[in-house]
């Protein structure tokens, strides 16, 4: 953009990447309604606004990207979480924090491995206690 060019952004929060996802999963033959689709991130200025912006539920990882501000170890303080939300400027559907520690001791600093694990316990919290179930 700045030499003259056109710019183009495929990423989160932009509407290309959300296409591209809904056109991959048309391909497998399944129909998939955005009342049925969950994003989940721990970044609000990508996976949560990319969310709000296709009007699709979300699940925020407040241990995450927000964790010393959410002050989350296993769940944010709300206090804390609402003020970072209101900041941010961000409405995600559902928030959950971790279920292990954010000390580097507790998990040898495997901060991939607790992703994972957090995502993955976190959609089946969200599975098992929204709409879907």
């Amino acid at each position: 953009t700045e030499m003259g060019g056109e710019s183009l952004y495929f990423g989160k929060p932009h509407p290309p990447i959300y296409d591209l996802a809904r056109r991959r999963v048309s391909a497998l033959g399944v129909d998939v309604p955005d009342s049925a689709i969950l994003a989940i991130g721990d970044g609000v200025i990508t996976d949560i606004k990319g969310a709000m912006g296709e009007d699709i539920d979300s699940l925020f990882i407040s241990g995450g990207l927000a964790a010393a501000e959410t002050q989350t170890l296993t769940q944010p303080d709300p206090d804390l979480l609402t003020a970072y939300l209101e900041t941010e400027m961000s409405n995600p559907t559902f928030t959950i924090g971790n279920k292990v520690s954010n000390d580097p001791a507790n998990h040898a600093g495997n901060y991939r491995s607790m992703e994972c694990w957090t995502i993955y316990h976190a959609a089946q919290f969200a599975l098992k206690t929204s709409k879907w179930a």
